[in-house]
């Protein structure tokens, strides 16, 4: 309870400084615009600590049956090693935690935990902070930036109790995840000029997964948080340069068909199981293997996806959010996956409640 109180404090006066850089009410919405299709049609704060909270769940190795994690556990060596983060980086190694995931000074893939620190807790943290800040305003939530921001680091904290996964010990990834890169997304995107820049230049989305509880295992499954980007090419009135970032990274080109409607092509690299790099302070890394996916947006607003990746699970990913079907006055989302033994897996999401599904996995 002290430890939990101690790293309260510490991130609620770390980020007032992202509170006090701007006025509470945005009055311009920069990400969130109320769209009742696609993936904002889910966005609130629930979706995202589910998706941001078990975004870790999409690997291959990763027991995803969450009602059966040890939480306690894992949360409380989280916070022993945030309120003793001096006796960690002592074990760790100063230099060794500076190079390998504060400063971009190792570029080996088992050695550079700093880049998803870039990429997605302070761009992708710091997007989050303003577009959950802009969610909570427009269902006139009192305080909705220290809202926004309480919901990005509670789902960030989750992140890293679930990464964690029951070990006990030392472990400095939740030191710089927390502390430094989301802290920073925070008081980046606190300013005007930088939103502006992600929303109107890099045209910014959230593109998350469709969180759903599988039946009758009781497991989560196609929950993960991902980001878009697009930057128009000025030679090219339709096209752009596109990227997906997340639970790995893709590249490749967007094609405006029309007013509303986008095709983005893209490949690249999807993480597919653990690899320990270094034991003293559990850092680690993943291996990847090729990814590749066609996407289908509606003003930025993800409608459609599908996803080859070289995995066993996630073999090809097929995602549809609500927009598209309709059932009365109904618009489900659908999603299916087939793996690569050609195991179906199914789930059926809403905007009112997490997703249902069903994996036809068969038990021995």
């Amino acid at each position: 309870m002290i430890k939990g109180l101690k790293i309260a404090i510490i991130l609620l006066s770390m980020s007032f400084l992202g509170v006090y850089a701007q006025k509470d009410s945005l009055r311009h919405y920069y990400f969130y615009t109320g769209k009742q299709y696609g993936s904002e049609a889910l966005y609130n704060p629930f979706s995202t600590i589910v998706n941001g909270g078990f975004d870790i769940y999409q690997l291959s190795d990763f027991n995803r049956q969450f009602l059966d994690f040890n939480y306690k556990t894992s949360a409380e060596n989280v916070a022993n090693n945030l309120v003793h983060f001096n006796t960690t980086l002592n074990q760790v190694g100063w230099w060794h935690f500076t190079k390998t995931e504060l400063l971009p000074l190792t570029f080996d893939p088992k050695g550079a935990q700093w880049a998803p620190n870039y990429l997605l807790h302070t761009i992708g943290g710091g997007m989050s902070s303003t577009k959950m800040t802009e969610w909570y305003e427009s269902q006139d939530v009192p305080l909705p930036r220290l809202f926004g921001i309480l919901t990005v680091m509670s789902a960030e904290f989750l992140n890293e109790v679930t990464e964690n996964c029951e070990y006990v010990g030392y472990n400095s990834d939740p030191i710089s995840d927390v502390y430094v890169f989301n802290v920073a997304g925070v008081v980046l995107f606190s300013f005007p000029g930088v939103n502006k820049f992600f929303s109107e230049q890099l045209h910014m989305s959230d593109w998350s997964l469709q969180p759903t509880l599988m039946i009758p295992n009781r497991s989560l499954y196609n929950s993960g948080q991902y980001f878009s980007l697009k930057y128009n090419l000025p030679f090219a009135p339709r096209w752009a340069l596109f990227s997906r970032m997340g639970m790995g990274m893709m590249g490749g080109l967007s094609y405006k068909v029309n007013k509303e409607y986008s095709f983005s092509f893209g490949a690249g690299a999807r993480p597919y199981q653990w690899e320990m790099v270094d034991t003293v302070g559990r850092q680690q890394t993943v291996s990847s293997r090729f990814s590749a996916g066609v996407f289908l947006d509606k003003n930025n607003s993800l409608m459609a996806s599908f996803v080859y990746s070289d995995v066993d699970d996630y073999f090809l990913h097929l995602n549809i959010y609500p927009g598209i079907l309709h059932l009365g006055k109904l618009s489900p989302g659908l999603w299916a996956v087939v793996k690569k033994d050609g195991t179906p897996i199914f789930g059926v999401s809403s905007t009112f409640f997490i997703g249902l599904g069903g994996d036809c996995t068969k038990t021995p």
